[in-house]
């Protein structure tokens, strides 16, 4: 960007815009009515606004493994410095009253086994007596048929007999025999009668013990699973007197030695039996100040120096992973993290590094230098010069970047600075419209 003097003459001649100094003029006193400024010439360009601050290299997991259970260490395995794998076994308590509660959960889910046995044999006790008395039903409803063809039979003999005697052909001995008959064969239906209805009775409750026998067996096989969810808890519980690596990575903090007890953190407050952190991949923590907060978002480009490697540059393929959105209350600043691979090891956790952040970059924008705004009435303002006068307008800012800052485009004539006008780059604020200006100015654009 051009800087240009714009001198006042001694001499009382005023020079044109874009010629020299006048002729004669004093020791840089200005001619009555001529004010001198530097000026600049509005140039279209790209901006970056950068953020730059400290920050600290963590891991990118860390774990404390705290005790589940009670117990003694039995034996201690991995000490700090040690690279583990997922699953790989650090320590090992011993909990023997563990092992117990395990092997009684055992022997109730058997006793739990059995009585499903039972209840499933009891069910087929009660059905086949069901069918038993369904059977008998049947034979006894037989039995009822038989008695009421027999009743019908001495029915009609009976009426039969006893047209006969009032026309008297036969005895009345034969009929009384017959009338016996008769009342013999409605006993005999009526007890017939009477055990089939007994028979249905015990088909009932015999339908109503296989309901029952169903229940108790349902009831069984509810209790196992109870059972089951017990010693499956209890041996879930045996899991725990092994410690074992979350995931690949390394010992930072070992608590315990063998034969020390342990027991399940009471608070946040006990220390825990290791720290393991993973460091394949690490974060770079920086928190950004609230005034470049609303411009950090995830994929920003940014650039590590490592003071700890000689002043080491990490900036291929470095960008911000992920900020925490909202702003910290103690400290003002947005988290904002970066993840860098470390494979080889070289960024150890707990490093401070500087982290530079693009926080916005704007191509083919109108710039001039931040000093060239000032506040009139209120709102933004420049200077430019116009045939060799101040002209005040009135413009809108957009991107600032440090020493410049971009003027946005107006459609609205007296507003704005367009490409290639001269703008009075220092003081101002101090020249009023239509103020002489005169002195040596940049070219003009072509």
């Amino acid at each position: 960007m051009c800087l240009a003097l714009l001198a006042g003459c001694n001499s009382g001649k005023q020079a044109g815009v874009g010629g020299g100094s006048a002729a004669g003029s004093g020791a840089g006193g200005a001619s009555s009515g001529v004010m001198k400024a530097a000026a600049v010439r509005a140039e279209k360009k790209t901006l970056v606004r950068t953020m730059e601050q400290p920050g600290q290299i963590v891991p990118l997991e860390t774990t404390p493994l705290m005790a589940k259970v009670a117990g003694y260490v039995k034996e201690v395995k991995k000490d700090i410095g040690d690279v583990v794998k997922p699953g790989e076994t650090l320590a090992v308590i011993a909990a023997p009253e563990l092992l117990e509660e395990v092997k009684q959960k055992e022997a109730n889910l058997k006793q739990a086994e059995s009585g499903i046995m039972q209840a499933r044999a009891g069910v087929k006790v009660a059905e086949s007596t069901v069918v038993k008395a369904r059977a008998l039903e049947a034979e006894l409803q037989s039995g009822v048929d038989r008695a009421v063809a027999d009743q019908k039979r001495w029915t009609s003999e009976h009426e039969r007999i006893k047209e006969l005697s009032g026309q008297g052909s036969v005895t009345t001995k034969l009929l009384d025999e017959t009338e016996n008959k008769l009342a013999a064969s409605a006993a005999a239906t009526a007890e017939a009668r009477a055990k089939f209805r007994s028979a249905s009775a015990s088909i009932v409750e015999a339908e109503a013990r296989v309901v029952q026998a169903r229940a108790d067996l349902e009831a069984a096989e509810s209790q196992k699973l109870v059972a089951v969810a017990a010693r499956d808890a209890a041996l879930q519980m045996t899991d725990y007197l092994t410690i074992v690596a979350p995931y690949a990575g390394m010992v930072t903090a070992r608590n315990i030695d063998t034969g020390h007890f342990v027991a399940p953190a009471a608070s946040g407050a006990a220390k825990p039996l290791f720290v393991v952190v993973r460091a394949d991949k690490v974060r770079v923590v920086v928190g950004v100040p609230e005034g470049d907060a609303q411009f950090a978002n995830a994929g920003d480009k940014a650039v590590i120096r490592v003071f700890a490697l000689g002043d080491r540059t990490i900036s291929e393929a470095v960008q911000v992973t992920r900020t925490a959105l909202t702003l910290d209350h103690d400290s003002g600043t947005l988290r904002t993290e970066i993840d860098l691979d470390n494979a080889a090891g070289e960024l150890r956790p707990g490093l401070y590094v500087n982290a530079t952040i693009e926080l916005e970059r704007r191509a083919g924008v109108v710039a001039v230098p931040t000093t060239a705004v000032f506040m009139k009435e209120g709102k933004p303002a420049c200077v430019v010069v116009v045939d060799g006068k101040a002209e005040i307008r009135r413009v809108t800012k957009g991107l600032t970047a440090g020493t410049e800052v971009e003027i946005m485009p107006s459609a609205i004539a007296g507003e704005g600075v367009r490409e290639g006008e001269l703008v009075v780059a220092k003081n101002a604020a101090t020249i009023p419209a239509g103020q002489p200006l005169e002195g040596v100015l940049p070219p003009p654009v072509k």
